[in-house]
């Protein structure tokens, strides 16, 4: 009977090659030469036996993988040209314990979404580890399963911990329990874990570790076609190929012509062209447009000069679709990486040598070298991360906000430096504070913050292991008046809105010692001016409006490099950024009032977990919630985007909330929810905080000691602040009881009796300040000389009461609003400074155009080519230290460069060498600056925003100007009514004026420039 069925099967095997069924007849496994191994026209029986069969398919091997190796290794049968081995599969870096090593070249054919186990050392046990679910952590882990009790499978107990961040550092072990076969979830890892029952009893010893090898950005694959052929939830060859068909098109364009049925079409079990089977589990990184949370594909290489558009595919080291589009094996060789580091590349993103990108640099011209000079691409000096530094926007650095992408090694990865994973994760590396967020265009860190890692104070380590000397950057934008890189809402700027990091060359701009038409550019022909500047993008100012005329996007060009300085600066400073309103800039005075801490409210903060806010109910359940009484009550909550912010958590247990009073919206489904900060008056000089992290100090200027704290209902007097720790506040007195509710933080000053110095705690004070006025409440008001820091300023005269610590108001606040600086530099106004053009082709301007020599500072670089030269505006706007050059930030009003900053515009003629101008112009005796004008100021005659004006010489106009160009926005500071320019200097008479100031200018001049 046995000899019967095998007699049949012989002879169905043997009609079905006769009667040419094509896919079994050709396709491997497996074909003639095969059959021709093991008898002809016998295509079964290599892998299948019909009785005794060890694996549960017939096969004669137990395991898919197992029966597909008997082949594809060295000596196998036939396959020995496409081997594999156990060692070959993938273990990729980040997340490895200390001691263990990135290895393999082939994708793994024994894991699943909840990622490979194996066993570690110690280990004896006979029992195994099965996985479940899919791993839901933002960085790549190893698990360590460690058996604390021995026994069978619901019995024996065990300890787990997992690495930290994608590091090598282990995190708390937390102990786990079977009490049962089933599975047992391991935290909100997303892992579940059973034991099996080995040979031995017990199955598991005390002591002995498992490993799991879990990566992120993975799930179960969707398709059925895939997921019908998992084994225990793990991938085998069958899940990915079909072993029986060659049917489907694989990705590689080489194979695109093969038609079904030929060989050398990898036995696809679905399409593949656009790698259909990788994006089905690594569907988080499916992502299709860039900028996203990973390297975008399905996409064709642009055309444009950032690509190596013209020649792709480019090298043969990345490999386009059959569609000419870039896909996950574009830069991913699944089963044959030329380095065993486990990245499955086709080629190193980094190379033997520091600065080489051959991976990135076949697509992307910004990674070459050979053509980009960018610094940060120098081999010797260009940029090696030195990981996570600073945290917008404070200048502390609270761990829990930093990046955590691992900082390289100056000598054990010296092959890094210069190279783009400095700066670029190409699937994208967490976000610190919101790890279910990654960082934009695959940085490795907030783009500001990213910077600043290197630019500052430590610098960046060179070759030799010392910190070499680049621009500290950081120390320039703490100051007042700074280009705010520390905002993430409103009108932000970052690094790179200045800077192109990929261009950018080392040194400043070149000041030197002569004007030229050319200063103001960023190259003069193959000379670099700006190398800072090199290579970033700009707006044009193209074609020039009328006369003082605002300009409209029509005469806005974007250009992708500017050409000169003030394109960079046109892309915020203009219409082109704000439209028809400018925004509101810099505040001069202002009233300190009662402010709560972060803007109008707390800040509200995105708790864990989600939460269901009932209708018509006091409780609120949540899930995956850590609440207790001592971390949420005295807390507000609401759903996130809420705008009832009166639910005050009055008790609380891990998963259930109760709030003070009934919510009164319609039902919230589970939603995320967010907190807020919460303070109450205990009526004696504690004050409580609820959620708040307060800085600890008990003396003057630490903490909060200085400043001053009020509820925002009930007892709302305002109290000084003596000693402080994180949820705890002492005050000076207190009376009356309050509940947790809104607080206030607001700064204090300490006046001393006969002096001028004033010390400011939680100030921010600028030099804007000079010349207004400052009263402690109830006091005196006393007039701002100086403010040498922000919390440091001077009186014009000695305090004449008790010395205090009091809260302080600031007298005659004036809103400086922003203007429009593409209007105020076209070159068809009267006048301005030359930055767009020289003064000799300002087409607006009467003659003479020009200032004479005589009215330059001597020795500046003003004093040739009179008329024929242009400015930078960082030649009046930049640093005012040495560190780093540039307008990153300053202490001076406006960020303006050179000595008596603050005198402008507030200062006499008579004491001119003491005013901002004096630093580049000079008076001589019988020009309008001298005679009975000395004992004005300048800003009675000009407009005090220096950089153009309607009418010749920077003249104002006391009634149609408007009032943003008068001192502290007052155009009664405007003296001048009617103007006329002379033929020169030396020609003025009072018949050239009309004045409110002086009878003797009382006409209208004859040829009189209107505003």
């Amino acid at each position: 009977m046995i000899r019967l069925r095998a007699t049949r099967l012989a002879l169905v095997l043997s009609l079905l090659a006769i009667t040419g069924v094509a896919l079994l007849a050709i396709d491997p496994p497996h074909n003639i030469s095969m059959a021709n191994s093991y008898g002809a026209l016998n295509y079964c029986t290599p892998c299948h036996m019909t009785h005794g069969a060890l694996g549960g398919t017939l096969t004669y091997t137990a395991g898919n993988a197992n029966l597909c190796l008997s082949c594809h290794v060295t000596g196998g049968r036939v396959a020995t040209t496409h081997t594999f081995a156990p060692t070959d599969q993938a273990l990729p870096p980040r997340g490895l314990p200390t001691g263990t090593a990135p290895t393999g070249t082939s994708h793994r054919w024994d894991s699943g979404a909840a990622g490979r186990v194996i066993k570690g050392s110690p280990n004896t046990s006979t029992g195994s580890l099965v996985l479940s679910g899919d791993y839901t952590g933002a960085y790549p882990t190893t698990v360590q399963i460690k058996i604390n009790a021995a026994g069978q499978a619901g019995a024996a107990t065990f300890d787990w911990q997992m690495t930290v961040n994608g590091t090598s550092a282990w995190g708390t072990a937390t102990t786990g329990t079977f009490t049962s076969t089933a599975p047992v979830a391991l935290g909100s890892t997303g892992i579940s874990v059973a034991f099996v029952n080995g040979s031995a009893n017990p199955s598991f010893i005390a002591g002995d570790l498992y490993l799991i090898y879990a990566r992120p950005d993975l799930q179960g694959p969707v398709n059925t076609a895939l997921s019908t052929r998992m084994q225990n939830g793990q991938l085998m060859c069958s899940t990915c190929h079909d072993q029986h068909l060659q049917a489907n098109a694989p990705f590689d364009p080489a194979a695109a012509g093969i038609s079904p049925g030929s060989a050398g079409r990898h036995f696809q079990r679905l399409p593949n062209t656009s790698d259909q089977m990788c994006v089905d589990c690594h569907a988080p990184r499916n992502v299709t447009a860039k900028g996203g949370t990973s390297h975008p594909i399905t996409l064709p290489l642009p055309a444009t000069s950032d690509y190596n558009k013209a020649t792709s595919p480019i090298t043969g080291i990345t490999k386009l679709s059959v569609t000419s589009n870039v896909e996950c094996q574009s830069c991913h060789d699944i089963h044959g990486a030329p380095v065993a580091n486990g990245n499955l590349l086709r080629a190193e993103a980094t190379g033997a040598a520091a600065g080489t990108n051959p991976l990135c640099d076949d697509c992307h011209t910004y990674a070459k070298v050979a053509t980009n000079k960018g610094v940060h691409f120098d081999p010797t000096k260009g940029v090696l991360w030195p990981g996570g530094q600073w945290v917008t926007p404070s200048t502390s650095t609270p761990a829990s906000s930093l990046s955590t992408y691992p900082a390289f090694n100056y000598s054990t990865d010296a092959a890094k430096r210069a190279t783009c994973v400095n700066c670029h994760d190409p699937h994208g590396w967490p976000d610190a504070r919101t790890t279910s967020a990654k960082y934009a265009k695959l940085l490795v860190d907030d783009p500001s913050d990213l910077c600043l890692a290197c630019h500052d104070a430590n610098g960046q380590i060179n070759t030799t292991g010392g910190n070499q000397v680049v621009p500290n950057i950081q120390q320039e934008i703490i100051k007042p008046i700074h280009h705010p890189v520390e905002r993430t809402s409103g009108r932000t700027v970052m690094c790179a809105d200045c800077h192109n990091p990929h261009k950018a060359v080392a040194g400043s701009h070149t000041y030197t010692t002569t004007a030229t038409l050319t200063r103001n550019q960023i190259m003069n022909g193959t000379t670099v001016q700006s190398g800072p500047l090199m290579g970033v993008d700009g707006v044009r100012y193209s074609p020039y409006p009328a006369l003082w005329v605002s300009p409209t996007a029509s005469n806005f060009t974007a250009t992708p490099t500017a050409t000169y300085e003030y394109e960079v600066c046109f892309k915020c400073h203009t219409a082109y950024s704000f439209g028809s309103t400018p925004p509101n800039g810099i505040t001069s005075g202002g009233t300190s009032t009662l402010t709560l801490v972060s803007g109008s409210t707390q800040p509200w903060v995105a708790g864990v977990g989600t939460a269901k806010f009932n209708n018509n109910s006091q409780t609120v359940n949540g899930t995956s919630t850590n609440w207790t009484t001592t971390n949420m009550a005295g807390q507000y909550v609401r759903p996130v985007g809420g705008t009832v912010n009166t639910y005050r958590v009055t008790a609380s247990t891990t998963t259930s909330l109760t709030i003070s009073a009934i919510y009164g919206q319609t039902t919230t489904a589970y939603v995320a929810y967010e907190t807020r900060d919460a303070a109450a008056i205990t009526g004696t000089t504690t004050v409580t905080g609820y959620g708040t992290t307060w800085p600890v100090g008990s003396t003057p200027g630490t903490g909060l000691v200085g400043q001053f704290f009020a509820m925002t209902s009930g007892n709302t007097n305002s109290y000084q602040i003596t000693a402080s720790s994180a949820t705890s506040l002492t005050i000076t007195t207190a009376t009356t009881s309050t509940t947790p509710q809104d607080f206030y933080i607001h700064p204090g000053a300490s006046f001393s009796n006969g002096k001028t110095a004033v010390v400011g705690y939680g100030t921010n004070w600028t030099s804007a300040l000079v010349g207004g006025q400052i009263q402690a409440v109830g006091g005196t008001a006393y007039t701002i000389s100086s403010v040498t820091d922000a919390t440091h300023l001077t009186l014009s005269a000695n305090f004449g009461q008790t010395s205090t610590i009091a809260r302080f108001n600031l007298a005659s606040p004036v809103l400086f609003q922003e203007t429009d600086v593409a209007r105020e530099f076209n070159p068809n106004n009267r006048s301005g400074h030359p930055v767009v053009a020289s003064l000799n082709n300002y087409t607006g301007s009467y003659a003479p155009k020009a200032l004479v020599q005589a009215q330059m500072l001597s020795g500046s670089p003003w004093v040739t080519n009179v008329g024929n030269q242009t400015m930078m505006c960082s030649d009046c706007h930049n640093t005012d230290g040495a560190a780093a050059q540039g307008p990153h930030g300053s202490a001076n009003q406006f960020m303006l460069k050179g000595a008596n900053s603050a005198n402008w515009p507030n200062v006499t003629l008579q004491n001119f060498s003491t005013s901002w101008c004096a630093n580049c112009h000079t008076t001589f005796s019988n020009d309008p600056h001298g005679g009975h004008h000395l004992s004005y100021p300048c800003y009675d005659c000009h407009v005090v925003i220096p950089h153009g004006s309607l009418r010749s010489r920077l003249i104002g106009d006391r009634t149609n100007m408007p009032t943003r160009y008068a001192y502290q926005n007052n155009l009664n500071n405007m003296q001048i009514q009617g103007f006329q320019k002379a033929s020169s200097m030396s020609s003025y008479t009072d018949k050239y004026c009309q004045a409110a100031c002086d009878s003797q200018h009382s006409a209208v001049p004859a040829a009189n420039e209107p505003w």
